[in-house]
């Protein structure tokens, strides 16, 4: 790394910047001409179009890129164009934990072997309902059972609940729009402290 950075890896902490969404990677590009460690996580998704298939990259969490600074050159950051915001919390600067860091930057590593995508973030307990399979359309209940994913079926006039084991079934959360779904097998987000709570990826080999 150049020594003349304004932030060094080792004394910055990374941090989530708000910008303008479809604008991510011209901002990237922007504050890497002005010094700053930019992380910006991408996946390959299809684009069908009315005669073909095409491969596009597209940004995996939209409308954020991950600065890693020293929040003394916050100012330099928040002037330039595109740039909302840096993720606050009531306290002051929400910077990503190491973890947090060590995920995102993983992520930036990852695209090119592992197949990533956004999904919704899904809390045990939260209604869901089946997106694929012979079960489709089936909603009930996220739980947990020996480190299994399952879904709670109930017959509410017999009083009575099956237990569906769901493993790669695609599933969404009733209260997220259609668009938004999480393969089970893998995903994470983080809670309102945390960053990553924005928004959850898929990862599949």
């Amino acid at each position: 790394m150049d020594s003349n950075k304004s932030n060094s890896y080792e004394s910055s902490k990374c941090y989530a910047v708000k910008v303008r969404s479809r604008g991510e990677e011209v901002i990237a590009n922007t504050l890497r001409a002005k010094h700053y460690e930019v992380l910006l996580p991408s996946y390959t998704a299809l684009r069908r179009y009315s005669d073909r298939t095409r491969k596009v990259s597209c940004v995996l969490f939209t409308g954020y890129v991950f600065v890693r600074m020293n929040p003394e050159n916050m100012l330099n950051l928040i002037s330039t164009v595109g740039v909302s915001y840096v993720v606050r919390s009531a306290s002051g600067l929400l910077a990503l934990s190491e973890a947090e860091t060590r995920t995102i930057e993983t992520l930036c590593q990852a695209n090119k072997e592992t197949s990533i995508e956004p999904c919704s973030y899904l809390r045990v307990g939260q209604r869901v309902r089946i997106e694929t399979g012979p079960l489709i359309g089936l909603e009930g209940v996220l739980v947990r059972v020996r480190d299994m994913e399952r879904v709670v079926v109930s017959v509410e006039t017999l009083h009575s609940a099956v237990s569906i084991e769901i493993g790669h079934t695609r599933v969404r959360a009733i209260d997220t729009p259609l668009e938004s779904t999480r393969d089970t097998h893998a995903g994470r987000s983080a809670s309102a402290n945390s960053m990553l709570n924005m928004q959850s990826v898929t990862l599949s080999r």
